[in-house]
């Protein structure tokens, strides 16, 4: 099936960036936020240290039962445990435990200390090593996010191949944790160069664009979707085994078919051809890309507009 050309317009615009510096400037907007609780944090353990020390009254967060969700820290992650958990849930949930049990060695230390008593060296221990794996946990969240808002594409708001590394080791985690498999999908548009060649490049990056967007709302959460290079896209989908993920990359193909590029084309919809490949492990992404690739090339040759899969070589 041959796609449609989308219709031009005479002296059409050119496409406008989709949210990329949005992303970045929420990105950093979340890492300075996670800044200041941390600097709130830090003021905390100052007023644990006084009451240590010099025998202080301590406050409701750090004494009470629920210390840890009245501290100002403890409030920020509340708040922002959305956004944490989407950056890296594994961390986030570190971070989460660490902080809480880090406030019960706290609690313990100043009850100790309100009773005349050296408190125990191993709560001192307990406390550290609690907020040792906090910071840490923090840490990785705020790298992963400017990480993740630097390597976005300018034109489509996607992420880039450049970011696929950090979008492996978050996919095949959170995969694991629900006992499925990773699958790559390749994505290529069918016969794009023609709609540059004869509409011009804007009417083909609002084209990319329509097709982005599209793409991006068929994953489902935990599903990363890169512009990989020109009308390449790859998706990380999360399965239980390869007909699952094969149901999957037909949805994603449909989807293509059904975007907006396809409703303002002139002689039929924009499709898309794809290649499916199962991930052996987190290391073995290079691999899987290769058969994906193979498997997209046979998706080509067998006419375009289909998906091929499977492990064997074309």
């Amino acid at each position: 099936m041959t796609p449609g050309d989308p219709s031009p317009s005479r002296g059409a615009p050119a496409a406008a960036p989709l949210r990329t510096r949005d992303q970045e400037s929420d990105a950093e907007d979340h890492a300075a936020g996670l800044d200041h609780g941390v600097e709130c944090h830090m003021e905390w353990t100052r007023r644990l240290l006084r009451v240590a020390a010099r025998g202080d009254a301590p406050t409701d967060d750090i004494v009470g039962p629920d210390a840890h969700e009245r501290c100002a820290f403890g409030l920020w992650m509340a708040a922002q445990r959305e956004w944490c958990e989407g950056v890296d849930e594994d961390a986030a949930a570190r971070a989460f435990a660490s902080h809480r049990d880090m406030h019960d060695a706290a609690g313990a230390i100043a009850a100790a200390c309100g009773h005349g008593r050296p408190p125990d060296a191993a709560l001192h221990d307990r406390f550290e090593a609690e907020q040792r794996t906090l910071y840490a946990s923090l840490s990785r969240i705020k790298t992963l996010a400017l990480a993740r808002a630097a390597h976005r594409d300018a034109l489509t708001g996607l992420a880039t191949r450049q970011a696929l590394g950090i979008e492996v080791d978050r996919t095949w985690r959170i995969a694991r944790r629900r006992g499925h498999d990773v699958a790559v999908l390749l994505i290529d548009v069918d016969h794009f160069k023609e709609v540059n060649d004869t509409h011009g490049h804007p009417v083909g990056d609002r084209t990319l664009q329509e097709i982005a967007r599209a793409l991006a709302a068929c994953a489902r959460a935990g599903e990363p979707v890169l512009r990989y290079g020109g009308e390449e896209f790859l998706v990380l989908l999360i399965a239980a085994g390869l007909p699952s993920a094969a149901i999957a990359g037909h949805r994603f193909l449909d989807a293509v078919r059904s975007s907006a590029a396809s409703a303002a084309a002139a002689r039929g919809p924009v499709t898309a051809s794809g290649g499916l490949a199962l991930m052996d492990g987190p290391d073995g992404v290079a691999e899987a890309i290769e058969r994906a690739d193979r498997a997209l090339y046979r998706a080509k040759r067998a006419g375009r507009d289909r998906l091929c899969w499977g492990n064997e070589p074309a």
